[in-house]
């Protein structure tokens, strides 16, 4: 691990003298998956915003944002073809305003256990063929944010099943054969169903706008028709309170036997959401005070958050003092 640190000293020194220059963004990692079994992909919740105070010309010709991972030899970690052909291929030179700001889910497969430091970049490095004459030019620079570790285990027990039963890919980005569904149907408890139902029932939720949290507790719009994999190995169509049921039902299971999992405070979020849209107000209010005080950073603040915001809107009332 020695190496890996050092490789990234180098680079986080050259990090310290990008910001030197008073690079308009900052990026910051705002969660990301800690520990994790082979055949699950490394998820990264990450916040780039303009920071300079005024409008910014940028220009790229790959991704703005990626990630750089290292092993614990400092070996540089490659993407996968299967996430590679997702990429922006495209180029552009767009203005953001000053009060920009942009969340976005980052993945990364990682195929050999071990532990490995990541980072993730921002970079604006494409040349205009044809560079401007009049105008504002573009940013061309580099921001990184903090680095961060991560684990890949070899699975065990029930996690081992699932993993050979689905030939080494329990997860497989594109599911073309139901392995999700199936999951849930053989391997309920395993690790690998836990992230089927964080994506298909709380993935992103924590990181919605507060007024767009607050119109979607008001609204009920998570009780919209919603296709999800099921416990009987197929896709099924849940609307209503139905579809609270199966999501809250999993929650249940998966905190029981996953009580530590990275992302178990984003389904307590969830379910206390959930808790609201079926009248239950005062469990509501518990459920976020709770998370607010308790919960990992990130979810604890945007309870809190909520929690104001839906007492300012009159949706839950203040405790008598």
């Amino acid at each position: 691990m020695r190496l890996a640190i050092k490789v990234f000293a180098v680079l986080l020194v050259a990090g310290t003298a990008v910001a030197q220059k008073e690079e308009p963004f900052e990026v910051a990692v705002i969660s990301h998956s800690e520990q994790f079994p082979l055949g699950v992909l490394l998820e990264v919740s990450v916040e780039a915003r303009n920071v300079s105070g005024r409008p910014v010309t940028v220009a790229f010709g790959k991704p703005p944002l990626y990630l750089e991972v290292v092993d614990d030899a400092g070996r540089s970690v490659e993407q996968c073809p299967e996430l590679k052909m997702f990429e922006y291929r495209g180029a552009k030179i767009l203005e953001v305003p000053a009060t920009w700001k942009w969340r976005e889910n980052l993945l990364m497969c990682v195929r050999v256990p071990g532990s490995y430091e990541a980072r993730v970049v921002m970079r604006s490095s494409w040349v205009d063929p044809q560079p401007r004459v009049e105008g504002p030019q573009p940013w061309l620079g580099t921001v990184v944010s903090r680095t961060f570790t991560f684990h890949v285990i070899e699975p065990e027990g029930v996690d081992r099943e699932a993993y050979d039963a689905f030939g080494g890919n329990p997860l497989p980005i594109m599911d073309r054969e139901g392995i999700k569904g199936q999951l849930l149907r053989r391997f309920p408890t395993s690790t690998y169903a836990a992230y089927v139902v964080w994506q298909y029932g709380a993935k992103g939720i924590v990181s919605m706008r507060m007024e767009d949290l607050v119109s979607y507790a008001a609204g009920g719009t998570c009780l919209l028709g919603n296709s999800v994999p099921d416990a009987t190995g197929s896709w099924r169509s849940y609307s209503g309170e139905a579809f609270l049921q199966w999501r809250d039902g999993w929650f249940d299971l998966i905190l029981k036997d996953h009580q530590q999992i990275w992302f178990g405070d984003e389904l307590r979020f969830v379910s206390t959401l959930d808790r609201y849209l079926l009248g239950d107000k005062d469990s509501c209010a518990a459920g976020l005070e709770e998370l607010a005080e308790h919960g990992k950073p990130y979810v604890a603040s945007k309870a809190g958050e909520l929690l104001s915001a839906m007492k300012a809107k009159g949706m839950l009332e203040e405790k008598d003092k």
